[in-house]
């Protein structure tokens, strides 16, 4: 029971590390808005596209490949920041092949919701960070 546990922590924590980001981005893409002579959506429109956009096309990934690959570097303690890095940004580097614009959203963001995750979920996952126990002298 213990690393379900785990592991839906591991897909809350990337599941909100998204919507942070998602809400970030979508703040400043209205920032951005509001600077255009004649936008498109209007300034609330536009964060709010970008914010949906950001969580349907991201859900996914973040699920059904990020998370479990990062459950699984930590149940066996190789979780590292590199690696978790190279998880985070490889769905952006596959959609680089598809299509540029998407994947430049992408990267960052699946950067982001790595690193995110990684700074919540990985304290303990080292064993060599764990607490070794001095004896006292007698």
């Amino acid at each position: 029971m213990r690393y379900l546990q785990q592991f839906a922590k591991i897909e809350l924590v990337a599941l909100a590390a998204l919507a942070i980001f998602a809400l970030a981005f979508a703040c400043f893409s209205a920032a951005q808005a509001s600077f255009a002579t004649n936008p498109l959506f209007g300034v609330f429109g536009t964060g709010e596209v970008v914010f949906v956009y950001t969580i349907v096309t991201g859900s996914l990934p973040v699920l059904l490949l990020v998370a479990p690959l990062y459950f699984v570097l930590c149940h066996f303690h190789k979780a590292s920041w590199l690696s978790v890095l190279i998880i985070g940004i490889a769905p952006g580097c596959v959609a680089l092949f598809i299509a540029t614009v998407p994947a430049l959203w992408a990267l960052p963001c699946g950067a982001f919701v790595a690193a995110f995750t990684h700074a919540i979920c990985g304290r303990g996952s080292n064993p060599s960070s764990k607490r070794t126990r001095v004896p006292r002298a007698a």
